[in-house]
């Protein structure tokens, strides 16, 4: 209802402005009140990975697994956790099952991209799982700034520029996608364009 709806956004704001004590109180006087608010336990959940008490935190996500076995949500956050806590293997089955369960599970797929590029050093599945979740989201550019610096990774610097390009196109706003534009630019010797690109990140994302 209304009130819940405002009380889920004070809850994140809380989060969102890291205010730990503040969002775990309220995450924890939700639960109280309703024990099966699995988005409380996620909520919960990522204020304890935050305080690195990665303890408490694996208890909510279990309690979050039990109450909704079947929703990629929770196994995206389980997979997070696992992250957070260098449980790589228990992380890239979190993420595939939330994949399983919804091909569409974008953050799951970044998430599962991320793992293969630093962990697993395999940019050819990373460039993949990319790709994919630029096909379900053409707007995200978190997963072509990922994509771009996979593809650098690999030499091919017109691939990444190419997708960096695409990425500041579709969100002026994103202050970071413009400074790896300029980085790419940058390493390939093209320091007018990575000038340009520094200075359209001042004009544009402020």
């Amino acid at each position: 209802d209304a009130i819940d709806l405002a009380e889920d956004r004070d809850r994140f704001k809380a989060l969102v402005e890291n205010d730990l004590l503040t969002a775990g109180s309220m995450f924890e006087d939700a639960l109280r009140r309703k024990p099966d608010f699995t988005v409380a336990m996620l909520g919960l959940a990522d204020v304890r990975v935050r305080q690195r008490n990665t303890t408490q935190a694996e208890a909510n996500i279990r309690k979050a697994l039990a109450t909704e076995p079947a929703n990629p949500d929770v196994h995206t956050a389980a997979g997070r956790l696992y992250m957070a806590m260098q449980k790589h293997p228990q992380a890239k089955a979190a993420y595939l099952k939330a994949i399983e369960l919804d091909p569409q599970a974008v953050l799951a797929r970044l998430d599962l991209a991320e793992l293969y590029a630093s962990v697993e050093k395999n940019p050819k599945a990373a460039i993949a799982e990319y790709r994919k979740a630029i096909e379900i989201k053409p707007d995200l550019a978190s997963a072509r700034m990922g994509l771009g610096m996979t593809l650098l990774a690999t030499g091919d610097t017109k691939g990444a520029i190419s997708e960096l390009q695409e990425a500041v196109k579709r969100a002026p706003e994103d202050a970071a996608a413009w400074h790896l534009l300029g980085r790419v630019y940058a390493s390939d010797k093209r320091y007018p364009y990575a000038i340009k690109a520094v200075n359209d990140s001042s004009i544009n994302a402020f």
